[in-house]
């Protein structure tokens, strides 16, 4: 189906809000490969954020928000990406959460959240994930009755953000069913500890680790059902997708960036090469050209992903969302293999001396092997064959 219009019109990010977020790019880079040896959490670069007024971005009109669009919330990750991968992320998990108060929460705590976002006093974190169940739509994290509201219990990992979020969203299990809820749940509330204990080879600037829930007291308005997030025309699960898609492109760049720099301030020229300056040395010139070529395709790759959800966002169905999901796939899975062929690439052009620690330039690499390990671009592949072979639909989930 062609593109509409209307799609093309809101597929377009306003270029005021890609000009906040290209200011800050310089800025939340500085300092990025110290935070990374020293493990620091980036909290004065999410202050730069936060005070730009980015985290209204998906906040709709009514609440004094941006309205913003899944189109421009991706766009935005991934330039914050170039910067500081973490805080790409961080800032993906905020929009996530303040999409998800818009869909799911009750009239009252969407006002006070909206409100609190505008007002740059709330971000958002999840406790989402486990460790140690059959897979990752299984959890054990339960939700026990006690008169009108409950009480929470159990371990979270990947939460992603938590060091420096007011809010969270919490899966859990209403205990004796199989009911699934979603707790929007301040991290303030007695019985929640944030546990820093992340150690991931990557992404060591996001706070990705534990959360305790100890018999956290729980109101009935706080526990929320999920059911309108995953209907046939849900596009919350490539507005995900393509989000770390765009911080696999992001952290490729940052790589291009700190290899262009150095190769062409402080490369030597090999030996045999017969020149004198590393830039004209024919070997860095086609290893940079090869860098660029993967750069521009992942680039090319995630607007027509884009587009895809742009046109799926102006005239919603289900086949609509499955060219989305499939396009998405497809961005996900080559920006995974492109970005970590950049990052590689990048000792390739700058040389031995590159690869010291104090550089930091393997955080790249290491930052992009990490988040592309969410879920395997296999099943991207797989998903992208099984279309096209089958016309099936891709599943209404978090991951397509």
């Amino acid at each position: 189906m062609a593109t509409t219009n209307a799609a093309i019109a809101r597929s377009v990010t306003p270029p005021e809000i890609l000009a906040t977020a290209r200011a800050l790019v310089d800025p939340v880079r500085e300092g990025a490969a110290d935070r990374d040896r020293d493990r620091t959490y980036p909290y004065e670069q999410l202050q730069l954020v936060r005070d730009s007024g980015l985290e209204a971005l998906l906040v709709p009109e009514e609440y004094g928000g941006m309205g913003g669009t899944y189109m421009d919330e991706v766009r935005v990750v991934g330039i914050l990406a170039e910067g500081d991968s973490s805080v790409a992320q961080i800032f993906h998990v905020h929009g996530t959460g303040v999409e998800i108060c818009t869909q799911v929460a009750p009239p009252e705590l969407k006002r006070r959240f909206h409100e609190a976002t505008v007002a740059k006093e709330c971000r958002w974190s999840n406790a989402y994930s486990e460790l140690g169940t059959k897979n990752i739509f299984e959890y054990s994290v339960k939700l026990a009755p006690e008169g009108d509201g409950f009480r929470l219990s159990g371990r979270k990992f990947y939460c992603t953000g938590s060091l420096g979020a007011d809010v969270m969203y919490v899966t859990a299990v209403i205990g004796g069913t199989d009911q699934l809820r979603l707790v929007l749940l301040d991290t303030n509330a007695e019985g929640v500890t944030i546990q820093d204990d992340w150690d991931g080879m990557g992404q060591i600037g996001t706070a990705s680790g534990s959360t305790v829930l100890d018999n956290v007291r729980v109101e009935a308005h706080q526990v929320v059902e999920m059911g309108g997030m995953a209907n046939a025309e849900s596009l919350f699960g490539p507005l995900g997708q393509l989000s770390f898609s765009a911080i696999h492109v992001g952290i490729a760049k940052a790589a291009w960036h700190d290899g262009l720099e150095y190769s062409r301030t402080k490369t030597r020229p090999w030996v045999h090469s017969g020149v004198d300056d590393a830039r004209d040395d024919p070997i860095v010139q086609i290893r940079v050209g090869e860098m660029r070529t993967w750069l521009d395709a992942s680039d090319t790759m995630q607007e027509r992903a884009l587009d895809a959800m742009a046109d799926s966002w102006a005239d919603p169905s289900a086949e609509s969302r499955a060219r989305a999901s499939v396009a998405t796939s497809q961005a996900k899975a080559f920006s995974t293999e492109a970005g970590l062929k950049v990052c590689e690439m990048l000792f390739q052009v700058c040389g031995s001396a590159a690869t010291l620690r104090a550089r930091g330039f393997d955080r790249h690499w290491r930052n992009l092997r990490t988040l592309s390990l969410h879920d395997p671009a296999d099943y991207k592949h797989k998903l992208v064959g099984d279309y096209y072979l089958t016309g099936n639909l891709p599943p209404v989930t978090a991951y397509t």
